[in-house]
């Protein structure tokens, strides 16, 4: 590290610990979040509003059953014999990987070798998967965004790789922003290896400004909310 480099870092870290944060950057956030959130109800029809609005298709259901035999659907629509999902633990839908596998589609884990050959090699094995399967720890009623965590059973290609992402979230999940989020998961930055928002399927315009979808990112979007 260059003297100058080292001076600057010094210089942040010695003024960070001297100084003291603002009240709205603590975890006890003085307003309140619980006292400004809405009624359940709400947050459900706010994010399906803002959900929608970005060309997620919603889908509610009463319970898990109901959301299984979505889901399921979901994947007979696309023809999809496999998918890459995470770990049942992680689904939000206790059942639905045993379903999955009744219903004779192939589960897919969500890993990705260390090595450069057996990456490209483990790769183009599921290349053809159409269709990826999540939970999400979160969802942000004020943006239609999901809050997911990547780790163990987890991974992040799910989310990322196949055409299509189908995301299961409960209803009580649903909080009012990304502000109640923090507040309601203070530690979420050790929960995992990675925290992203996903809002909407992958948009990508050039300089002329034509949008197309797809291109970064699954170009569908479909959220099933049980509850």
């Amino acid at each position: 590290m260059t003297d100058g480099r080292f001076n600057v870092l010094s210089t942040i870290d010695r003024q960070l610990r001297r100084g003291t944060l603002p009240p709205s950057g603590s975890l006890q956030h003085p307003g309140g979040f619980a006292s400004r959130q809405a009624a359940p109800v709400d947050l459900v029809a706010q994010i399906t509003r803002e959900l929608e609005a970005l060309a997620v298709t919603v889908h509610h259901e009463a319970d898990d059953r109901a959301a299984t035999a979505r889901v399921l659907a979901l994947f007979d629509e696309r023809g999809a014999s496999r998918v890459l999902a995470w770990d049942p633990e992680w689904l939000n839908c206790p059942g639905l990987s045993n379903a999955i596998d009744a219903h004779g589609i192939g589960r897919e884990p969500c890993w990705l070798p260390a090595g450069a050959s057996e990456r490209r090699a483990r790769l183009a094995a599921i290349d053809d998967v159409r269709v990826g399967l999540t939970g999400a720890l979160a969802g942000l009623a004020d943006t239609g965004s999901l809050a997911l965590v990547s780790g163990p059973g987890r991974g992040r290609i799910a989310s990322l790789l196949p055409p299509v992402h189908v995301a299961v979230l409960r209803a009580d999940q649903i909080v009012p922003s990304f502000g109640a989020f923090l507040a309601a998961h203070p530690h979420v930055a050790d929960e995992g290896s990675n925290l992203v928002l996903i809002t909407g399927p992958s948009r990508t315009a050039d300089i002329e400004m034509t949008l197309t979808r797809g291109v970064h990112g699954p170009g569908h979007v479909h959220v099933v909310i049980i509850g």
